[in-house]
């Protein structure tokens, strides 16, 4: 990791809010990555079952004022991660609330957006009292940035229909709409977490077109919705094989659970170009970290054709991939920049007294 010049890593830690003092000691990981001078962010979530069982609970008892209730009903999750939080004071400045929440995957269509902004708004001040520097990532948004669902997240919307609404409107205006308007994520998050990887079959250029779309709109979103946090992603990659192109026809890609008709998959030969490619201008649009999927491939079996399991700088075994040296080269740049790059706590503004 040296070698390579590592200078993030990142743990996931499921919690479970009716024994909120329990929870994985994750020390014995970070202390000898934090002696090695890397920084860790840890993200945390509990199941998905949990949360869309509360809510068919909190629903039927109380109709659709169990949307309003749930935000109360997650105090003790707040406990439970600011205990957590708390507990790895020292050794972990930087907490991820639930990577990829609008990937149905991962959310079990548990929560929306809306719902999700909330519970993070909730825990916000439990991970602020445990440890007061500590920074509060969003959860990796995934795939290219799926822009209709961070409207429902930076934009003020509608609680019960989901359009839009101008900041003046307590109430929705639509007829027989009887929604409320709830405030967009502003200051409850110091850092916008991108998950953005690249699953269609698609030429170089595309890509970085659509790279381009996404960083512009995520930053005006930012700067005009809530207070300009930085962009930084806590998990990025692209699935490599052997003498595949991307432009190829015949190739059906990878198993993907986004797209029906598979993940695109790079050649050995086309990866370090399109890695240098989309590093040099994620580095162009000032992300302040980019975490790499993995470091080794982790195929289950010669023939696991998943994504997923391709996406390491480091064949099974043992053997670097082309792109590796692309990888190294940015990490010894990105060594240097995140000397600088200590992130602030975002301060919300002092409220003006009538």
């Amino acid at each position: 990791m040296k070698e390579l010049g590592v200078t993030w890593a990142k743990f996931a830690t499921c919690l479970d809010p009716a024994r909120p003092d329990e929870f994985a000691d994750l020390r014995p990981y970070m202390e000898p990555l934090r002696e090695a001078g890397i920084r860790v962010v840890i993200d945390t979530r509990t199941t998905p079952t949990l949360l869309s069982e509360e809510m068919r609970r909190l629903v039927k008892e109380h109709g659709q004022d169990g949307f309003d209730a749930l935000a109360g009903a997650q105090s003790r999750i707040g406990e439970a991660v600011g205990n957590l939080v708390a507990f790895h004071a020292g050794l972990c400045d930087d907490w991820e609330w639930w990577g990829e929440p609008d990937c149905p995957l991962i959310n079990q269509m548990g929560f929306t957006g809306l719902d999700w902004a909330t519970l993070m708004t909730v825990i916000q001040p439990y991970v602020r009292k445990a440890n007061p520097i500590a920074r509060w990532w969003t959860g990796g948004i995934g795939v290219l940035c799926d822009v209709n669902w961070m409207k429902k997240v930076l934009e003020r919307s509608c609680t019960a229909c989901g359009i839009r609404l101008d900041e003046r409107l307590d109430v929705c205006p639509a007829p027989e709409c009887d929604g409320r308007a709830r405030a967009a994520l502003h200051d409850q998050f110091d850092v916008m977490n991108l998950h953005h990887y690249v699953h269609e079959r698609h030429s170089l250029e595309w890509v970085l077109n659509k790279y381009a779309h996404m960083f512009r709109w995520v930053r005006k979103a930012i700067d005009e919705n809530c207070l300009g946090q930085p962009i930084a992603s806590t998990e990025w990659g692209m699935s490599t094989w052997p003498k595949v192109h991307i432009e190829d026809p015949s190739f059906e890609g990878f198993t993907s659970q986004v797209f029906s008709g598979g993940a695109g998959a790079l050649s050995y030969e086309d990866a370090p170009e399109w890695f240098d490619e989309c590093l040099n201008l994620f580095h162009h649009y000032d992300m302040k970290v980019v975490m790499i999927d993995k470091l080794r491939d982790t195929p289950r079996g010669k023939g696991d054709t998943h994504w997923g399991v391709w996406t390491g700088l480091i064949k099974p075994n043992g053997e670097r991939k082309p792109h590796y040296k692309v990888i190294q080269h940015y990490a010894h740049q990105g060594q240097q920049e995140s000397e600088r790059w200590e992130p602030e706590v975002v301060e919300k503004p002092e409220e003006v007294v009538a």
